[in-house]
């Protein structure tokens, strides 16, 4: 009961969350903080282990209400790359650097898995999409300051790996 109102509320606020991150992309082009990256990024290095199957059923079922397609999809979309990438969160280096690489292979594996399950579905042959190197600078810079920021902020607040 203690994580079903945080899921509860996350689960309203998600779909919000991409819906900005589609307008961010509209309007700023690349040069936007990537919120799927910022919650990924969150999920590995700052989330519980135990809420993230709260924080991904959620963000696939919002995901795929904004940017169509299903659910399942989406779920992994975001789901492959954090679970690969989860035990980052022990090696004993700094943590600006663990957050930025992390940042820099969330911002090529998201819209590479994306054409690839586009390309999947359509029947033609794999084609990636990749952001160009200033991009991807950008994104290593914005992604783990975003998550940084808005882990601090409910709904994301209540999911949060306590302090030891």
């Amino acid at each position: 009961m203690r994580q079903l109102l945080p899921a509860v509320l996350w689960f309203f606020v998600v779909a919000w969350w991409f819906l900005a991150d589609a307008w961010l992309l509209q309007v700023a082009g690349p040069w936007r903080v990537d919120l799927a990256v910022a919650l990924c990024v969150f999920a590995v290095f700052g989330a519980r282990a135990s809420a993230l199957p709260w924080l991904l059923v959620c963000a696939g079922i919002g995901r795929a209400l904004v940017y169509g397609g299903g659910p399942c999809v989406h779920l992994l979309l975001l789901g492959v790359p954090i679970a690969a990438l989860f035990p980052l969160r022990r090696l004993a280096m700094p943590a600006w650097i663990l957050h930025a690489s992390v940042a820099c292979i969330l911002a090529l594996a998201l819209p590479a898995g994306s054409a690839l399950a586009q390309r999947i579905a359509e029947g033609a042959p794999p084609l990636l999409g990749r952001p160009a190197l200033g991009e991807l600078l950008w994104t290593m810079c914005t992604a783990p300051l975003a998550a940084a920021l808005l882990g601090r902020l409910p709904p994301l607040w209540f999911f949060r790996e306590a302090a030891a």
